[in-house]
């Protein structure tokens, strides 16, 4: 595999999701390896080919939900041993995938700097804006991971329920 590490597109520059200002972009970009949170975001912004999940979720959601099991699954380890140091980085990485996560069910792709425009978000949680930023400013709390679970439960009813209107209406 070809990787290479770029400096962060400035769409993507947020200290807490990449505090070293470096991305690794890993093609080819197939939709499936979310190992990386905002690669496709960055090759998107960097100008390079590659998958546009954002264009067509239905066919992305599910991989990325799938990562979000094995992230959640450590987390708890984690927490379960009292290791918050530990816990930061696969904080980071969930937080990421839950930002790709809304983003990608409004068909955007995600963009984190001036800030989320949560306004143009149309699918999205009650006080996602007050409780995404408690996350980001407090991710070695256990309360952090518990709210962070919530907003995926939350985000995935909203998105199947989007789902659901549209098959009905055809």
């Amino acid at each position: 595999m070809n990787e290479f590490v770029r400096t962060v597109p400035k769409e993507l520059k947020h200290s807490f999701f990449f505090p070293e200002d470096k991305i690794t972009i890993s093609p080819p970009m197939q939709g499936s390896d979310f190992q990386i949170p905002f690669m496709y975001e960055a090759a998107h912004f960097l100008g390079e080919e590659g998958l546009r999940p954002w264009d067509d979720p239905q066919h992305s959601i599910a991989s990325l939900l799938q990562e979000w099991l094995n992230v959640k699954a450590v987390l708890q380890a984690e927490f379960a041993m009292r290791n918050t140091k530990a816990a930061l980085n696969s904080m980071r990485k969930g937080s990421g995938l839950f930002v790709e996560f809304l983003h990608w069910t409004n068909n955007q792709p995600s963009i984190l700097n001036p800030e989320i425009a949560y306004g143009d978000l149309h699918i999205k949680p009650v006080n996602i804006e007050e409780r995404l930023q408690f996350i980001i400013e407090r991710p070695n709390l256990f309360h952090s991971y518990m709210q962070l679970c919530e907003l995926f439960v939350e985000q995935e009813k909203g998105y199947k329920k989007m789902i659901a209107m549209k098959n009905m209406k055809k």
